[in-house]
């Protein structure tokens, strides 16, 4: 059977409201999108390092005069 852990206590999924249910499904759903729009983000990010990178390697080579 299964189970939910709300506020640290546990519950069987049987034994909740449809209401109750409707809520928790609502919650992990929002957290699929957080966890998404987190490695969004982190994939964002390292992008940003990335070109970051070759644009110092760009004005340091002009710089050069490679």
């Amino acid at each position: 059977m299964k189970k939910v852990i709300i506020s640290d206590k546990e519950y069987q999924w049987d034994n909740l409201t449809d209401e109750v249910k409707q809520l928790v499904q609502s919650i992990q759903s929002i957290e699929i999108e957080v966890n998404r729009e987190k490695q969004l983000l982190a994939s964002l990010n390292q992008a940003r390092i990335l070109l970051t990178a070759e644009l110092k390697r760009s004005i340091l080579k002009k710089k050069s005069g490679i």
